[in-house]
């Protein structure tokens, strides 16, 4: 061995050829299936919806003064929406998953109220973004009991992830849109006219 120019003669540098890493695993991968089912369940003790940039949807936090400054953003926004972000029960005849529900299929879902108009039926008194003042919990009570048991054909994004060393699913809606009877029959004669 011999020691590199500048180096105290007692320096020896070894050079070890270093293995390659392995490559990174690939992403798991995301799905998307078409399936009928009912809201069974929305927890109205739980937010439903995030106060949100009104040109982007970016969450907004408002501030003592009452300004609305976007994290995203990193500055301060004149005007903001509520933006529906809420976990659903759904079920069939084969069982029962937990559904992310965001803002379009959320208001769908709800019997066209926008988040907006749930924030006023939740109101000032029970700390939530309403100007309404003291909020009628039974109106929302309503609201979301009215989305319970109607036939919906979900389009769902499936998408496995690991949290704390463990893997879990997470489901997504895509799409919502009501069950078309005529197009179900359709389909079932078809396929045991097939048999």
């Amino acid at each position: 061995m011999v020691a590199p120019a500048g180096c105290p003669p007692f320096f020896v540098v070894f050079l070890i050829p270093r293995p390659p890493s392995p490559p990174p695993p690939p992403p798991p991968p995301t799905t998307t299936t078409q399936q009928q089912g009912h809201i069974a369940h929305i927890n109205a003790d739980k937010d439903l919806y995030y106060l949100a940039n009104a040109e982007n949807g970016r969450k907004v936090v408002r501030q003592g003064d009452g300004r609305l400054w976007c994290e995203g953003d990193g500055k301060f926004v004149e005007a903001a929406e509520n933006r529906y972000i809420f976990l659903a029960r759904v079920e069939d005849e084969s069982g029962e998953a937990y559904l992310n529900v965001f803002n379009s299929d959320g208001a769908r879902l709800l019997g066209g109220k926008t988040a907006d108009e749930l924030a006023e039926m939740r109101g000032a008194a029970d700390g939530g973004e309403g100007e309404g003042g003291g909020g009628d919990d039974a109106a929302l009570r309503r609201v979301l009991k009215g989305a319970q048991w109607t036939p919906w054909v979900f389009t769902v994004q499936c998408k496995s992830r690991e949290y704390n060393g463990e893997r879990r699913m997470r489901y997504s809606v895509m799409s919502a849109a009501p069950v078309d009877f005529r197009e179900q029959a359709a389909r079932m004669l078809a396929a045991l006219n097939e048999m």
